[in-house]
């Protein structure tokens, strides 16, 4: 019995939870505020309130700079003032009036509350996200400069003046007073902010429309009104606020400093945003030039900024560019910040999106899963950074041909951005984009039509007619009609997202080469089999020139050109495509994967149309043996290698 006891109690000590004592630590201020001459009631009061929850926030941060993760952070005395307001909440608990022999005036007591018990989990989250810190800081050193202000005015307002030095003294307190509430409007939205969303967005923009009312010179709330519309997918309105934002920095701070760095960065995040990656590469590109003038090569805003221009490069077909930035990235955050900081988990996912499009998806798969262990642990399930990375995976396992894998995927990421996004959100779109091709890979044709049709939907509602993603989303739908065998209508969506891509990346992009490589296999499928070849053959020459011989899609091209050459009859042609596509496709995707299985197909029809029976019947049942193993005897790939195989007997 008594082994039993000691085990059982060991048991306990092992499993069992521990609480610790929590306790709620109060903090007080108090302000006398006389009010008089041309300083109003609510002047007064607006002034009062500042400088009590100023000084109340003063004194718990003395409490937080004793904390050991205080400490360890060796943050300087502002940071640890925006720490501070960032964490607590101060609250006015009584304002009344007095009168004296020498006037009127207002006693304001402010209180702040620290709950213990959670305060460290705030602390913690909020020193991860050195953005926002730098947001509070910059707040609170505005907060400062007004109340400086104010004492001025004050002083000036004990003196004997002319009738239009109170007026002018007047409208100065009243000035003083809106850009007061205009900053802790600004701090209202700041504290929604987590990790690059915003958690209520519209509660946000309120906020701050109501900030910039008070305070048309307010460059931080423009900009932060600018991130708000970005982040609800309004790009056109992100650029609007955001250029603003520049336009007053640049006047008041001149060209090359910090602050106008960080919004060039912004201004190139909504161009991507909007498809305009010149423009976003030029912004990105002028916020580096300040940074590393100013911070030198390794500071973290540097890595922020080569993260932007390898996402810009991506978006323009340079992935190898993309790869150099994005390591370039890593090296500063790693060696900043340790191998568990979220930023590093962006720039994992970012190098394996990047990875992804230049066809690696294994090592894609490798980074991104990097990235999502992170971003798990460290913002939980039902963050949208997570969703982003989900797609990235459910993306790179379908080239890799596991499409239930890749459906997965996408449909944890669509679950988590229709919740924290809204339905009709830019990026869900682009999830229902993919999900609509997965589905397509699967044989699952009208499944394939109904995702694309609502990604378009929200595409054309959302984005506006010339948007390149408006493209992407026309050309995923062609694809869907297409695997059904509805080739005019694909050719109509292909047509559609071809002119925009024409116009965004122009004739030379990967973007406007994979279409193109769509409308062949489209005319292919008429029997248009001349301009299928042409297509076909335009989309190889960029792929040839942009990614080399080996890259995974030009296997895909060769496959498309002997597809045409074998039902234009030219049989020798078609065998030599489709042995190079063979190539290709076995080296980068692996013997078994479904687009080697096409090739096999393609391959036995070549042979059978030359009248080579054996050699057709040897492709078939390769292809046959793959499209079993990898799509099942349901799938129509495989009933139609079958039919073909059944058709030789």
């Amino acid at each position: 019995m008594k082994a039993f006891s000691v085990t059982f109690l060991f048991l306990c000590l092992v499993f069992l939870p521990f609480t610790t004592s929590a306790e709620v630590k109060t903090f007080t201020h108090t302000i006398k505020q006389p009010f008089s001459g041309s300083q109003s009631p609510d002047d007064a009061r607006i002034a009062a309130t500042q400088k009590a929850k100023r000084e109340v926030l003063e004194k718990a941060g003395t409490y937080l700079e004793s904390l050991r993760i205080v400490e360890r952070g060796r943050l300087k005395k502002d940071q640890v003032l925006a720490l501070a307001s960032g964490v607590l909440k101060t609250e006015i608990v009584s304002q009344k009036p007095y009168v004296t022999h020498e006037g009127f005036g207002l006693i304001i007591e402010a209180k702040v509350d620290v709950d213990t018990g959670v305060l460290e989990e705030k602390i913690k989250k909020l020193l991860k996200d050195k953005d926002l810190l730098n947001k509070y800081e910059e707040s609170q050193q505005r907060v400062e400069e007004l109340l400086v202000k104010v004492r001025i005015l004050e002083e000036q307002n004990l003196k004997p003046l002319s009738k239009n030095a109170k007026e002018e003294l007047q409208n100065e307190f009243r000035e003083t007073s809106q850009k007061l509430t205009s900053t802790e409007l600004n701090e209202k939205a700041l504290a929604l902010w987590n990790h690059g969303f915003f958690t209520d967005v519209n509660k946000a923009i309120e906020y701050l429309e109501q900030a910039i009312l008070l305070d048309q010179d307010y460059a931080d709330a423009y900009c932060n009104l600018g991130l708000a519309y970005q982040s609800k997918g309004d790009y056109g309105k992100a650029i609007e606020y955001c250029q603003k934002g520049l336009e007053i920095d640049l006047k008041k701070l001149g060209p090359e400093d910090l602050r106008v760095a960080r919004t060039y960065s912004l201004l190139g995040s909504a161009y991507r945003s909007k498809g305009d990656y010149d423009k976003a590469t030029e912004y990105f590109q002028k916020g580096l030039d300040i940074d590393l003038k100013k911070l030198g090569p390794e500071d973290l805003r540097v890595a922020t900024h080569y993260r932007n221009l390898g996402g810009s490069c991506i978006f323009k077909g340079d992935y190898d560019k993309a790869i150099e930035y994005f390591q370039k990235g890593l090296e500063i955050d790693l060696k900043k910040l340790g191998p568990e900081d979220l930023r590093v988990a962006r720039t994992y996912s970012l190098l394996g999106s990047a990875y992804m499009v230049k066809g690696d998806s294994d090592k894609a798969i490798e980074y991104c899963q990097k990235g999502l262990e992170i971003d798990l642990k460290k913002l939980g399930p039902e963050h949208p950074r997570v969703a982003s990375i989900y797609g990235l995976l459910g993306f790179a396992y379908q080239f890799k041909g596991d499409y239930d894998k890749a459906i997965e995927y996408y449909q944890k990421g669509l679950d988590i951005d229709l919740k924290k996004r809204g339905p009709e959100h830019p990026i869900v779109a682009n999830i229902y984009g993919v999900l609509g091709l997965a589905y397509k890979s699967k044989g699952d044709y009208g499944k394939a039509i109904k995702y694309c049709q609502k990604g378009l939907d929200i595409g054309l509602k959302k984005l506006g007619p010339e948007n390149p993603a408006l493209a992407i989303l026309y050309d995923q739908l062609g694809v869907a009609y297409q695997s059904k065998g509805d080739y005019d209508k694909a050719i109509e969506y292909y047509q559609k997202g071809l002119e925009i891509s024409l116009k965004k990346f122009g004739s030379e992009h990967a973007f406007s080469a994979g279409i193109y490589r769509h409308l062949g296999v489209a005319y292919e499928g008429k029997g248009n089999y001349d301009t299928a070849i042409k297509y076909s053959q335009k989309a190889l020459e960029i792929s040839l020139k942009k990614f080399g011989p080996e890259y995974v899609t030009i296997a895909f091209s060769y496959n498309d050109l002997g597809k045409a050459y074998t039902g234009k009859g030219d049989y020798d042609k078609a065998i030599e495509y489709c042995q190079t596509a063979l190539k290709i496709g076995q080296k980068k995707l692996g013997p078994e994967h479904p687009d080697v299985a096409s090739v096999y197909k393609t391959l036995g029809a070549a042979y059978e149309g030359k009248g080579d029976y054996d050699k057709a019947v040897q492709y078939y049942q390769k292809a046959l043996k793959i499209a079993r193993k990898r799509l099942g005897p349901n799938h129509p790939t495989t009933k139609s290698i079958q039919e073909n195989l059944n058709s030789m007997k």
